[in-house]
């Protein structure tokens, strides 16, 4: 790798950890000022809802990174990103709240997060030889997870002691995100990939070519119909922990806990990742989230919830790393930000609509009964896994795989 390639992996990599650092500050402060400006818990789950729904069209958006270069599409998505985080620092910072608005900005927050990511990712795999792309995701989910873990341990004291400020930090994450691109486009390989004719269509094309093979098909619904669970549990567990009163700071500590956890299976990803088979790893990492999500249904003390959490997510990360060395190895240069974009669009779709079903489910019912229904789903996930995810779909055999015309 020359020296070009690893000062703009480099600052890809400083990019993310900001970005990542920045938005989960202000995450939290997204669904607190809603629950205590906007109307309590129904305010939470239309907030999170809406969250989950910029993720999705962002994830489309980032797939613009296969037309031009992706340093342009991060450029772009941190340009918005000042503009949206500075909006909700104005308005949180004069309390004139009001939750259609407020929905807006959560929405926008999560697109430009979900583009910029789709941008870095294409930058990795267009800046970096393929052999190394398993120990660079690894380093990503790393550095992401220092930094999410990080931000837990501040948002909640940053909220405590100032509601407006997690957003005055996230516009000024964005604001070095921009400089940052800077010195990636001046060091991105002047012809990138082989990038083809923008056309809307093409923007989906990434999802016909999941389609048309079976492994990463199979890969890709398993994971997203898991995700849907798990995204909307998330949603809940913060919201049911706000409206009885949890002291915020404690649940940016238990944020931190669970984030830490991840962090270590993300340090050890890369290794697990190539040692274990595909199939092997959902089933353990799925059966582990349905232990999981039971502790979390039957105990409602934030540090049983703390505990079990962290047990669920360890081996979170090595499933990530696995399922992006995968997609990167399998797919053409020109494809990447498709395929990529796809594959979180795929899960997506579920995950944008589970914060509002199963956060209505909370409202009507109880903790207890979400919770039982996401170890429910996790466990059917777990089945499935076991049964249609291929053998020949190892970390250990990705790289030789040659995709079917």
């Amino acid at each position: 790798m020359n020296q070009d390639a690893r000062a703009a992996l480099w600052v890809v990599l400083w990019s993310r950890t900001i970005t990542t650092f920045s938005g989960a500050v202000s995450a939290l402060a997204y669904s607190y000022s809603a629950i205590h400006h906007l109307g309590g818990p129904s305010a939470g789950v239309a907030v999170a809802t809406c969250a989950a729904v910029g993720v999705l069209a962002g994830n489309v958006f980032g797939g613009l990174a296969d037309f031009v270069r992706a340093p342009l599409v991060i450029a772009s998505a941190g340009v918005l990103g000042i503009l949206t985080s500075g909006s909700a620092y104005l308005i949180a910072d004069a309390e004139q709240y009001t939750l259609p608005l407020w929905c807006l900005l959560a929405s926008l927050s999560g697109m430009v997060t979900a583009a910029v990511a789709r941008g870095e990712n294409t930058a990795i795999v267009h800046v970096a030889p393929r052999e190394d792309l398993q120990q660079l995701f690894s380093a990503v989910s790393i550095r992401a997870q220092a930094a999410s873990a990080a931000a837990g341990t501040v948002s909640g004291i940053i909220i405590a002691t100032d509601p407006s400020g997690p957003f005055l930090i996230d516009c000024a994450g964005w604001g070095l995100n921009v400089l940052l691109v800077i010195p990636l486009a001046l060091r991105y390989p002047s012809g990138g990939a082989n990038r083809p004719a923008f056309a809307a269509p093409e923007l989906l094309r990434g999802f016909t070519f999941i389609a048309e093979r079976r492994p990463l098909l199979v890969i890709v619904l398993v994971s997203a119909f898991a995700n849907m669970f798990l995204a909307g549990a998330g949603a809940v567990i913060t919201i049911d922990l706000i409206t009885r009163g949890v002291d915020v700071r404690l649940i940016g500590l238990l944020e931190t806990g669970v984030n830490l956890a991840a962090l270590l299976g993300s340090i050890v990803s890369g290794v697990l990742s190539r040692r274990f088979a595909t199939r092997l790893l959902f089933v353990t990492v799925l059966l582990s989230l349905t232990a999981s999500m039971l502790a979390t249904a039957v105990w409602g003390n934030t540090f049983v919830i703390m505990g079990a959490l962290a047990c669920g997510v360890f081996l979170i990360p090595t499933l990530g790393v696995s399922a992006a060395v995968t997609l990167a190895s399998w797919t053409p240069n020109e494809l990447q930000a498709r395929v990529s974009g796809a594959n979180s669009v795929m899960s997506l779709v579920l995950t944008s609509v589970s914060p509002a079903a199963l956060g209505s489910i909370y409202v009507h019912t109880s903790r207890f009964v979400v919770m039982s229904l996401v170890a429910s789903g996790t466990l059917a996930a777990a089945i499935v896994s076991g049964r249609l995810i291929p053998t020949n779909a190892s970390a250990s055999s990705r790289l030789e795989v040659t995709p079917a015309d």
